[in-house]
């Protein structure tokens, strides 16, 4: 019994964390402008992915991630790239941001990396359309060489969430940079 209260608990704190992260506003790299995060949350749901630009994971991820977010984005869902590495150069930030076709954020006081718990660049959260955490961790099985990715998470989770499955993983150690 006592375990069972223990991982509600845990549960509940998780959703609310997530749910407090949708209240995160972050100004967006190149305007500058503030962005609400909840502004982003389609009624299918939204991937939060965090990324570096210096990190030498995150440099193997920016073409698998673009397709990723390309291809999800004309099924409905959203998709926000944020950095939360403080000491990075803007420059940086900007050039990679031309990456996507998403916004790209930053998270200077590590505010919305420290309520959804994340710890790694890149190290992608999707989320539900109440703002819930349907899985977190790597986006897939094989940061170096994307012909050999055998097991691809992001997309398995974004298409069970698509669906209204249940998710098969909830969660999958991200292998990456430190968020610094």
């Amino acid at each position: 019994m006592k375990k069972a209260l223990t991982i509600l608990f845990m549960f509940t704190v998780i959703s609310l964390s997530a749910q407090s992260a949708l209240e995160v506003s972050l100004p967006d790299v190149i305007s500058g402008e503030s962005i609400p995060l909840k502004s982003h949350l389609s009624s299918k749901g939204m991937v939060v992915i965090f990324f570096s630009a210096k990190c030498p994971f995150t440099k193997y991820y920016e073409e698998r991630l673009a397709r990723i977010i390309s291809e999800y984005v004309s099924k409905g869902m959203s998709f926000v790239v944020v950095n939360s590495n403080s000491m990075e150069s803007k420059d940086l930030m900007i050039a990679q941001s031309e990456l996507f076709s998403a916004p790209y954020l930053l998270d200077k006081d590590k505010a919305l990396a420290n309520l959804l718990g994340a710890k790694k660049s890149p190290e992608v959260f999707v989320l539900n359309n109440n703002g819930e955490i349907y899985y977190s961790g790597a986006v897939d099985d094989n940061p170096q060489v994307s012909n050999d990715v055998r097991m691809h998470y992001l997309k398995t989770a974004v298409d069970g969430l698509l669906k209204g499955a249940p998710a098969s993983v909830k969660k999958n150690r991200p292998a990456g940079c430190m968020i610094k």
